[in-house]
């Protein structure tokens, strides 16, 4: 069982009155838009972090050994760590651009010209770029998993002052 509590998200967004002047219909639409990509954001870039939690939630690399990816058999083998963890829901990839760049360049064998990312999936499982995951020292960082398991509470909704 996880346990729940909640952490503060703030967004700043600096409102001239010549932007008020020039735009009074749409700036409130515009403003808000501004802050829900804000705090998107930070909830994608926290969770895709290796945040011990002591600052903020947990994030999925928090105390996790990546597993190295040099070829197709290292990421089968990634695969079936996860399946073998009884994770048989739909899963898919989150990779970095770095990764998406290493594995649209990887062959699949040394007998296919097939490479392991093509057509925005890895080997038929839909793949994901996201800059806020981040690269580790000499490694690309990819996510494998069922991530509809991942759960977010959230405490009210987006308030202004």
């Amino acid at each position: 069982m996880v346990k729940l509590s909640p952490k503060r998200i703030t967004a700043f967004v600096p409102v001239s009155l010549q932007m008020l002047a020039q735009d009074s219909v749409g700036i409130e639409a515009a403003i808000r838009n501004d802050i829900m990509k804000a705090i998107a954001e930070k909830v994608e870039a926290t969770i895709l972090s290796d945040n011990d939690g002591t600052a903020g939630p947990k994030g999925m690399f928090y105390n996790v050994t990546p597993t190295s990816v040099t070829n197709f058999a290292n990421l089968t083998g990634v695969e079936a760590a996860v399946e073998a963890a009884n994770v048989m829901g739909d899963c898919k990839y989150i990779v970095t651009p770095s990764a998406k760049a290493a594995l649209r360049n990887l062959p699949m064998s040394a007998k296919t010209t097939r490479l392991v990312m093509e057509n925005g999936e890895i080997d038929g499982t839909p793949a994901y770029v996201s800059t806020l995951l981040k690269d580790t020292t000499n490694s690309a960082n990819i996510l494998y998993g069922d991530f509809s398991n991942l759960a977010i509470g959230q405490w009210g909704g987006v308030q202004l002052d």
